[in-house]
């Protein structure tokens, strides 16, 4: 044991400072002890070391996610867009779903609408 080394040297370190007994001197001691124990025992894993596919765990800590501050500016850009398409004409609108959400290219829409993209801006009053 750690406190018989020396011939007692850390044993003999004890000064009863502040009212602190022998027990709750030795408790410390043995606390510290088995944090030091257990901190030779825990197994260091390296950032940089790879596993068998290539991948080091610095790679597959990093945080990929957008900053606050460009997930604020995507949502305020979010909000004009919105604030934009509740402006338009209700013909305007359905144009926009079915070339957006149902990712209807600008000439398909073109061709079921039997428009030209021209005729379609110069439809539009201003």
């Amino acid at each position: 044991m750690s406190l018989s080394k020396d011939n007692f040297r850390k044993l003999s370190s004890f000064k009863a400072k502040n009212g602190c007994s022998l027990a709750s001197w030795l408790r410390q001691v043995s606390i510290n002890l088995t944090i030091d124990y257990m901190r030779r025992l825990k197994p260091t894993v390296s950032l940089d070391e790879q596993d068998s596919e290539g991948h080091s765990l610095s790679e597959l800590i990093v945080d990929s996610r957008d900053s606050a501050v460009d997930q604020a500016e995507k949502s305020e850009k979010l909000t004009n867009l919105k604030e934009c398409v509740k402006g338009l004409e209700n013909t305007d609108k359905v144009l926009l779903e079915f070339h957006f959400f149902a990712r209807l290219s600008l000439e398909s829409l073109k061709n079921m609408l039997q428009i030209s993209r021209g005729q379609w801006i110069c439809a539009r009053p201003v």
